[in-house]
């Protein structure tokens, strides 16, 4: 462990404090030894393969993190409690660096300090001394020596807040003051303390988990905590100039945009009546709105926003090449995504091998609101096809279209779709084909000139369900939780933007999903691709939904529903899968007891527009250990490297449940299945799912992928009633040369 020329008792070690003490070896020893209790490891080779670096004059801390490093590097699918190992002498480090020494602080004596130096929410006084004390004894601070050492690293590196480069909080203490903050201004004391009680139980058991907004700011000043914004940029200079700057505050205030661009005419096409000028077409205005997005950082990232038009826009064939790596920086953003809408009866046309005109959105006004409606859009379309003289619209091949859609969306993974007509499986009267950055969100978002009456810049407001750590009969319990938590922060934001706070507080549109499936699928032993997981995801669907629902409604028997209740089908007594398309698979018997439910929302309403969304939750599942939102492993190990060091993460219950998961990239995983799986959880979801395509070259005997299996998957994920399908993942040989083009044997791709 150290030179033998040196004499040990001559060297001093320098404390965190600063302070020099002499070094002791036993110590070591000692803090090593307490980290490896009661699990299968070998402190000592931990303390050999650190490689300690003993000199007089040495950090203390340095020595900390040569010890975490190196049981971090022996987590393996053989020695997986090394991962806990690791997890407590972070722990151990994090508590020194707070408190001065390993135990604990009393609480409310530590959160009143940070109060006093400004680094907490002085909102927190509200609570009196006696009721922090209350608070602080319930907190169990070692809990967190049993999280695995990637969730830890993940709250160490980007939720625990530091000050002056020192971190001042443990986990614990978040768990709890995160919904103390919430909480603060509610009148009831009596039903605020029940809920702080309730919200660190939750948190701290991993039952819940929230977004980094959220996990960031409750207990600072600063109060914004929208996940992400859905700006309508219109078409008049007016609404898209404003768009520009509304796209700016919203990345400054750490929001992802996602930006509807369908109503933007296309190249050439008439400014004026009678015309006075061209248009210039899309692309000057997305290298706008790239520059907007990019020209503020969110801390460590700059912003992100998806773009979204419909597949008959006039310019879609640019349009879906934006991301693509040929061409220049000049006709390419690269840093904002593409969706692209498409419907039934484009789907038919594709595979019909018929021709479609494209067209100029000022010119075809109702075609847009009308893509989810076969019938409708179908009259509109070959009236305005009839009508308008050729000059006007292009005519393109529809199954041409369809593959450059495909063949973009294969070599980027970065263009998405949405399928209209199952958008009309939603809350809202209106129809909503535009969605947020992840795609999991769709809301009303009105231009910024005023056109269509109040401006409004729709806001996704999050939190998920654990499935893996809640039980069935817990489920009404989580989500009374996450809508009167969620209810309570809508009011405890800060609104620097009047568009997002006419949405926030008028629709009151919450998005609460689940994460953790193939944990949670792997612990039951139950195959993603069986009846049985189907069935048992529909029920737990169905009850958490239910649950939602009546929590929402009785908040408005106590409060009123919400402002804009009346654009909802909920005011008629209706609920989403009242308008979701039947299969056999998914036909299962509802068990909750609707009718009573359907009864009081007619009475009483609903305290929010929307309760249920499914974010991928790729961070936010991190401190969890869990899989992220409802997407497969692709590995039961993966590894993180960065310039400091390389974490390791193990599926969650590896020791228990490794042999019952089913990754991405195994044989037994495919896309029809799994789009099977997450049709029976978009039955009872109002807004979308963060659905990602797993594209598997390996697997074909020619180690290519091939255009009728990607498309068979896309067309299959919009039979089944999904509505928005998002990444494109791959894996494939150095030498695929990436998308085959063949026709579609077998008559797999009907709609």
């Amino acid at each position: 462990m150290a030179d033998s020329r040196i004499n040990l008792d001559t060297i001093t070690i320098i404390k965190n404090s600063g302070e020099r003490e002499a070094f002791r070896p036993e110590k070591i020893h000692e803090h090593v030894r307490k980290a490896c209790e009661g699990l299968a490891v070998l402190h000592s080779s931990i303390i050999m393969d650190a490689r300690l670096k003993i000199f007089d004059g040495a950090r203390s801390v340095d020595i900390q993190d040569a010890l975490i490093q190196a049981a971090a590097e022996k987590i393996s699918e053989l020695t997986p409690d090394y991962e806990i190992a690791a997890g407590r002498l972070l722990n151990q480090k994090i508590r020194k660096e707070v408190y001065g020494r390993y135990e604990a602080r009393e609480f409310s004596s530590e959160v009143m300090q940070r109060i006093d130096k400004g680094y907490y929410s002085r909102e927190l006084l509200r609570y009196s001394p006696e009721e922090m004390r209350v608070f602080g004894q319930l907190i169990n601070y070692d809990r967190d020596n049993e999280t695995p050492y990637s969730a830890l690293s993940q709250l160490h590196g980007k939720y625990l807040i530091r000050r002056d480069g020192r971190l001042i909080e443990v986990p614990q203490e978040i768990y709890m003051l995160i919904p103390m903050a919430i909480f603060a201004r509610m009148d009831d004391t009596a039903r605020r303390h029940t809920l702080v009680r309730t919200g660190y139980e939750l948190l701290s058991e991993h039952k819940i988990s929230l977004p980094t907004p959220i996990m960031n700011g409750a207990r600072t000043d600063y109060r914004r905590y929208i996940s992400c914004n859905l700006i309508n940029a219109g078409d008049s200079t007016l609404s898209l100039s404003r768009a520009v700057g509304k796209i700016m505050e919203c990345t400054a205030a750490k929001s992802g945009i996602g930006l509807n661009a369908s109503f933007i005419r296309g190249i050439g096409a008439d400014i004026g009546k009678p015309a006075r000028m061209q248009h210039a077409g899309i692309l000057p205005l997305m290298k706008t709105f790239e520059a907007a997005v990019g020209s503020l950082s969110q801390i460590s990232r700059s912003g992100s926003a998806n773009v979204t038009m419909p597949f008959f826009h006039y310019e879609i064939e640019l349009f879906s090449q934006l991301g693509d790596s040929r061409g220049s920086l000049e006709n390419r953003t690269r840093h904002i995504d593409q969706t692209i809408i498409l419907n039934r009866w484009f789907l038919q046309k594709a595979l019909q091998r018929q021709d479609i005109c494209l067209f100029h959105m000022n010119e075809v006004p109702g075609l847009y609101e009308a893509l989810g409606y076969r019938d409708r859009f179908a009259e509109l379309y070959e009236r305005y096809e009839a009508e308008l003289p050729d000059a006007h619209k292009k005519r393109v091949n529809a199954w041409e279209l369809l593959n450059l859609f495909i063949f973009e969306r294969s070599i980027t993974g970065r263009v998405y779709f949405t399928f209209a007509d199952n958008f009309v499986n939603s809350s809202f009267r209106e129809p909503l084909y535009f969605t947020n950055l992840c795609t999991e969100i769709s809301l009303p978002a009105r231009p910024l000139d005023g056109s269509e009456g109040q401006p409004e810049i729709a806001c996704c407001i999050l939190g998920n369900m654990n499935l893996g750590y809640t039980r069935s009969a817990e489920i009404p319990k989580v989500a009374h939780f996450l809508v009167n938590f969620l209810e309570q922060l809508i009011d405890a934001s800060d609104y620097s933007i009047p568009e997002v706070e006419y949405a926030a507080r008028n629709r009151r549109t919450l998005g609460i999903g689940i994460s953790n499936l193939f944990g949670y699928l792997a612990r039951k032993k139950l195959k993603y691709n069986s009846s049985e997981a189907r069935r048992h995801i529909h029920e737990i669907m169905e009850s958490f939904y239910y649950h939602l629902l009546r929590a929402s409604n009785e908040l408005a028997k106590e409060k009123g529903p919400c402002p804009l209740f009346k654009d909802t089908i909920y005011a008629d007594g209706q609920v989403v899968f009242d308008r979701y398309r039947r299969h056999a698979w998914n036909d299962y018997p509802l068990l909750c007891d609707w009718e009573s439910l359907r009864d009081s929302i007619r009475r009483h309403g609903l305290r929010h527009s929307t309760l249920c969304a499914i974010p991928p939750a790729s961070n936010s599942s991190k401190p969890s250990n869990s899989t992220a939102g409802v997407e497969p492993p692709r590995e039961l190990v993966t590894v993180k490297a960065d310039k400091n060091s390389t974490i390791k993460q193990l599926v969650p219950y590896y020791k228990t449940s490794r042999n019952h998961y089913t990754t991405a990239w195994s044989d037994e995983f495919n896309n029809i299945d799994y789009f099977r799986l997450i049709s029976c959880i978009q039955k009872f979801v109002d807004q979308s799912i963060s659905l990602n395509q797993y594209s598997n070259a390996l697997r074909s005997p020619d180690r290519h992928l091939h255009l009728s299996d990607v498309l068979a998957e896309i067309i299959e994920c919009f039979n089944l009633g999904i509505k928005t399908l998002y990444y494109q993942n791959f894996l494939s040989a150095e030498n695929s040369d990436g998308l085959r083009e063949e026709g579609c044997a077998g008559g797999a791709c009907t709609v």
